[in-house]
């Protein structure tokens, strides 16, 4: 879970927070949208699917859900596109 962790920190555009036990993180796009909002628009432009963090209590409150039981190579791959949506948004 780590590495995802540091590949999202090292994207210079998100932030997350490791997780303790789960396969999950709230990413902190830094961009002034909704979150629903701007997972419809990442969805539409760039392929990924990620759920609104308010769906799952307090802590997810203007953040992003994202899921990263998958292959690394998914995960790189799908990082890259929240990354280039990010920075296009």
């Amino acid at each position: 879970r780590a590495p995802v962790v540091l590949r999202i920190a090292d994207s210079g555009r998100l932030s997350a927070t490791c997780p303790e036990v789960a396969y999950y993180a709230f990413l902190d796009p830094a961009v002034d949208a909704e979150a629903l909002a701007f997972t419809k628009y990442l969805l539409r432009e760039h392929g990924v699917v990620l759920a609104p963090g308010s769906g799952f209590g307090a802590a997810g409150e203007g953040r992003l859900r994202l899921s990263f039981a998958a292959a690394e190579e998914r995960l790189r791959t799908g990082l890259d596109r929240i990354a280039e949506g990010v920075a296009s948004y």
